[in-house]
């Protein structure tokens, strides 16, 4: 059990990491139960978010969620925590009780200064990069799909992993054999061999053949147990990343 609470710990400092919206949550939830009114309107607020941090640290509940989610996600349970709303209650209360304009502008520019110390720019060369195309996905993935498209992209494609998000988002009228998590184990064996550095040939030709896949997208550097031409696929096309075989 301990093991989880490290995990929820962990998840805890990935997501806040250095900022300081927490503690903001800590001192707003601390000025609205020290208030009566304050209490009364929006301590339900607070008491939701005492529940949610018990059953995110509590072992056997992260165990359970953890063993729901997927990859290294658990940081996602703290979305759940309604930080927004008690800040920005908090704030607000704190404004409106100056009787003076002014004095309620200064107030929310105070607060508003302070929340964007506590924060960090997302708007960086690291975040953000200059896009390929006016698609906004890798060149190489819409080379792809031309490729398919103009063949007439009649039937599945078994597709590299690497492209599966890219290629949804510039035409639906590529289809693909399974999405980016697959849907039976099955399928999730095909996107694990389309990744070996030796790619089975024979049973890559198989599984096309069972799910009626027209063509195959392997990377361009890929090593083959036998000759894909020996399966009875042609090269379509190369993007220089990646080839598209089509099956005869």
């Amino acid at each position: 059990m301990m093991n989880h609470f490290e995990t929820a710990i962990q998840a805890f400092w990935q997501y806040f990491a250095d900022g300081w919206y927490f503690f903001f949550m800590i001192a707003a939830s601390l000025y609205i139960l020290i208030r009566r009114h304050t209490r009364q309107r929006a301590g339900l607020f607070v008491y939701a978010a005492i529940a949610l941090l018990l059953l995110i640290f509590n072992p056997i509940v992260a165990a359970v969620i953890e063993k729901m989610l997927e990859g290294n996600v658990y940081w996602r349970v703290f979305w759940t925590l309604p930080l927004l709303p008690i800040i920005a209650y908090v704030v607000t209360d704190a404004a409106w009780e100056r009787r003076e304009w002014f004095m309620r502008l200064l107030a929310c520019i105070m607060f508003g200064g302070i929340i964007m110390i506590g924060g960090k720019s997302i708007y960086t060369q690291e975040n953000y990069t200059k896009a390929e195309n006016t698609y906004k996905i890798p060149d190489q993935a819409a080379g792809v799909c031309d490729l398919i498209l103009k063949d007439g992209a009649e039937g599945r494609a078994i597709v590299h992993p690497d492209l599966i998000t890219y290629i949804r988002q510039y035409s639906a009228d590529v289809t693909m054999l399974y999405g980016r998590r697959g849907y039976s184990s099955n399928l999730i064996r095909v996107m694990d061999a389309l990744q070996q550095e030796i790619l089975d040939v024979a049973y890559l030709e198989k599984v096309a053949e069972y799910y009626k896949c027209s063509y195959i997208v392997v990377k361009a550097d890929a090593l083959f147990e036998c000759m894909p031409e020996e399966a009875g696929w042609t090269l379509l096309g190369d993007t220089g990343m990646y080839r598209v075989y089509k099956r005869i």
